[in-house]
């Protein structure tokens, strides 16, 4: 009877996770972020490319932070904005150099208006989150910031950057906006 019952149980959990009732644990959640800012981290500790010089080495690096769907990767909107973008999150979001980081807190996002817009979420993006983290720099200073965070494929990125079709055009569309774009 308990052979059955187990058979049964391990049945209807694959049936609920193909269905995507089960979702990955807040473990799960937070271990993807920490993974994204120990990237981060990593990319400071090493050369950053220019995005001048070596245009295709910066998209590879900024790729690991922002979303770009595949067939989207090509576009010279969508390059031009991640280019931009990326030297906005290395150069204005990250405080100074961080020597260290550490994920204080993720809050899943359930308002639309924050110091960011999350309104009308892509359908590639899975989830949505707003991320603490305190991290120290160069001098020792410690300092805390908030940064959005997406889960897209079961990754975490900083924002997505996509071409959305207006009807009669298209135009690169960064997610969600930070409010001083708007």
């Amino acid at each position: 009877m308990k052979m059955v019952f187990l058979t049964f149980l391990i049945a209807g959990l694959f049936v609920l996770a193909g269905c995507g009732l089960i979702s990955p644990t807040a473990t799960d959640v937070n271990q993807t972020a920490e993974n994204l800012l120990n990237t981060v981290l990593d990319a400071f500790e090493s050369d950053i490319p220019n995005p001048d010089s070596s245009p295709t080495e910066f998209m590879q690096l900024i790729k690991q932070f922002v979303y770009i769907p595949d067939q989207d990767a090509s576009d010279t909107d969508v390059i031009d904005g991640v280019e931009v973008f990326g030297i906005f999150l290395f150069d204005f979001i990250w405080p100074s150099t961080l020597t260290s980081v550490e994920l204080k807190g993720l809050s899943e996002i359930d308002s639309k208006l924050l110091s960011y817009n999350w309104a009308n979420p892509p359908d590639f993006v899975q989830k949505t989150y707003m991320m603490t983290v305190q991290g120290e720099t160069e001098d020792g200073t410690i300092t805390s910031f908030s940064l959005p965070f997406l889960i897209i494929n079961d990754d975490g990125y900083f924002f997505a950057v996509f071409v959305d079709d207006t009807g009669s055009a298209t135009e690169a569309i960064i997610y969600p906006i930070p409010m001083l774009f708007l």
